[in-house]
């Protein structure tokens, strides 16, 4: 359904610029400098596309009444606005979904209406002549939308911007004031995605495990290097009876060191291992270190977890990276 309605609003883009050919095609054509000019017969709005600008017979007629218009269409040929529009359309059209998609390519429209409004008042005694010009546009009769579909007026807009006192350079730097608060955001959404993660374990509180429990070996299981490991898989591996009985397991087995006792020493190992297709623990690595008697004490008790529920990626178990903290405190 989804690839089946893009594939009509890509059609539809498609019979919108046919009828663009089609209106060059059938009025004849004059040059305007590097600009071609096709005319069209009276009624029909002013467009531009790429470098052809379509003008009603009255405007060559008349060039001094509508100088303005001419220019306004030129600024969209000079600065090639035609592509940000096709390429607007194109990304609606494949993400029609998804409504900013369309916010975005009415806004972009608008800013293009902008950039060539201020192109073509080169000073302040043009704005009222021009607002009439538009508003003349505007209430005249006019050929359907189908025939230049790609031309939308936005004329409140437009006036209320042609209107709008041009802000300063000045002020322009108020909005640099925004970077410090938006890093902020950043730093303090790292902060609390960390934080959220519970303290595994509390010298307090723990049992001593045995050595039956945790042995030190080395992994007796790891993953080839030549099989892909994920990072992310659609479905990610869940140890037997989710986080909270992965949890109550590191804090009954996790044995907290003597040594790292006598020292007080405290701190958050985090570990990185990979669950292979098998569900088994493999791979082992201390991604952030704090004391090597307890990196051994987490490292151990990584090595005694049960197998796990292997992650899929297609339906098809695969090995998928883990990254898991373990805390150590001393109360």
């Amino acid at each position: 359904m989804y690839g089946g309605v893009a594939l009509l609003l890509g059609l539809r883009l498609a019979v919108r610029l046919l009828s663009i050919v089609g209106l060059r095609r059938h009025n004849p054509l004059r040059h305007l400098g590097s600009c071609r000019v096709v005319v069209c017969p009276e009624g029909t709005q002013p467009c531009s596309f790429f470098n052809w600008i379509f003008l009603p017979a009255s405007a060559l007629d008349n060039p001094t009444g509508w100088t303005t218009i001419v220019n306004h269409e030129q600024a969209h040929v000079r600065q090639m606005h035609s592509i940000d529009i096709l390429l607007g359309e194109s990304v609606a059209a494949l993400c029609w979904i998804n409504p900013l998609a369309w916010l975005l390519l009415k806004e972009l429209r608008l800013n293009l209406e902008y950039l060539a409004d201020r192109a073509a008042l080169t000073d302040e005694t043009e704005k009222r002549p021009y607002q009439y010009r538009l508003l003349e546009l505007a209430g005249a009769d006019r050929a359907p939308r189908s025939t230049l579909p790609f031309n939308h007026a936005f004329l409140k807009e437009r006036i209320a911007m042609i209107n709008h006192q041009r802000s300063s350079r000045g002020s322009l730097c108020r909005y640099l004031l925004a970077l410090p608060l938006f890093g902020l955001l950043v730093v303090g959404s790292q902060s609390c995605r960390q934080s959220t993660a519970p303290e595994i374990a509390n010298a307090q509180s723990m049992p001593p495990a045995t050595a039956e429990a945790l042995p030190r070996t080395t992994n007796a299981h790891e993953v080839p290097e030549q099989d892909p490991v994920f990072e992310v898989a659609e479905v990610m591996p869940e140890f037997p009876g989710g986080t909270p009985a992965l949890f109550e397991f590191i804090s009954r087995h996790l044995q907290y060191p003597q040594e790292a006792i006598d020292n007080q020493t405290e701190g958050r190992v985090v570990l990185q291992f990979v669950v292979d297709k098998e569900g088994k623990v493999s791979n082992i690595q201390v991604k952030r270190s704090i004391d090597p008697a307890l990196d051994q004490a987490a490292i151990d008790v990584m090595r005694a977890l049960p197998d796990w529920k292997p992650g899929m990626q297609n339906g098809q178990p695969v090995n998928v990276r883990y990254t898991l903290p373990v805390n150590f405190k001393l109360s």
